[in-house]
């Protein structure tokens, strides 16, 4: 994520959220902090190739930090 993210002069959180946007994931960054929300925003502006998408797919462990959506219970209980 450091390399591609100097190579396009941007962040590795922007890099990330690049590759979610290009993936058509919908991505909800959460911060508190005015410029590191304008910093979230600029990650439109990060344009990935095709292998730089796969490299950063390839990433993929099959773990997770947290719950899995498919199987979450969904309620307000």
């Amino acid at each position: 994520m450091k390399a591609l993210a100097a190579k396009h002069g941007a962040t590795p959180a922007q890099v990330v959220l690049a590759w979610h946007l290009s993936q058509g994931t919908i991505v909800i960054p959460k911060s508190v902090q005015a410029a590191r929300m304008r910093e979230n925003l600029g990650a439109a502006a990060v344009s990935l190739t095709p292998a730089e998408e796969a490299e950063i797919t390839a990433l993929e462990s099959g773990a997770r930090t947290g719950g899995d959506p498919a199987v979450a219970a969904h309620s307000q209980m």
